[in-house]
């Protein structure tokens, strides 16, 4: 009598996969679920970065904002065509990098106040182009063509505030105003402001540590004063037993 036919053997069943890991069969760089910092991008949000980062990233990005914006009559004069407008292009980017990263980690390093101390150079630099901006070829060529042109800082804001609708927009003031700023361009003065910020910003941030520090000093005495209040209460106690 023949043998009966043997059943075929069943696969074994598929193993399932690990929690949070690829399916089956698929490579492990596959299916792996994203998480924030080894994919994603880095946050610019985070709740234990202490506010000075922010502070230094937002003078990053108006410095930034500054070489990209008129230098000079011409409107396609940036100021990151110029040399000097070029480095300080460079140091906007590394203050917002650097302090993008600060506030991702929730921590901070040399490194980062490096690109502070360098902001000093475009705060300075901007500095000399404002105090002599009206003795500058450009604003003179426009007193020279018959435009109307603020003699002054002082006038220069004089004007813009007589300029605004609220205190009677006053046309000739708005045209001074325009005229400056066309002439001289925006760009330098959005640098500065930048520049100053983070400056600022620094100074905000020696003055909190310093605080900080006094305070943690003194919690420390008050902690020393009361180990030894009860340090000596026990100690008598014991001796009158």
């Amino acid at each position: 009598m023949p043998d009966a036919p043997q059943p075929e053997p069943t696969p074994p069943p598929a193993a399932a996969a690990p929690a949070g890991g690829p399916p089956p069969g698929m490579p492990p760089q596959q299916g792996q679920p994203m998480r924030s910092g080894a994919v994603l991008g880095a946050p610019g949000f985070n709740p234990n970065a202490d506010k000075e980062y922010y502070r230094f990233l937002m003078s990053g990005v108006v410095m930034f904002l500054g070489c990209m914006m008129p230098w000079g009559p011409e409107w396609s004069m940036a100021g990151y065509k110029t040399l000097s407008g070029a480095l300080f292009t460079l140091i906007a980017i590394g203050m917002i990098w650097s302090w993008w990263g600060a506030i991702a980690t929730a921590r901070f390093s040399g490194a980062n106040l490096k690109w502070v101390g360098l902001s000093l150079i475009p705060f300075i630099a901007c500095l000399q182009a404002i105090l002599t901006a009206f003795s500058s070829a450009a604003v003179t060529d426009f007193v020279d063509a018959g435009k109307a042109m603020p003699e002054g800082w002082g006038e220069f804001f004089s004007a813009m505030f007589d300029s605004l609708p609220l205190f009677g927009g006053d046309e000739v003031a708005g045209e001074k105003v325009s005229n400056f700023l066309r002439a001289f361009g925006g760009g330098q003065i959005v640098v500065f402001f930048g520049a100053l910020y983070a400056e600022f910003a620094f100074f905000l941030a020696i003055m909190g540590g310093a605080k900080h520090a006094k305070k943690q000093k003194a919690e420390a005495a008050a902690s020393g004063r009361g180990a030894r209040r009860s340090g000596g209460g026990g100690g008598g106690k014991s001796g009158r037993k």
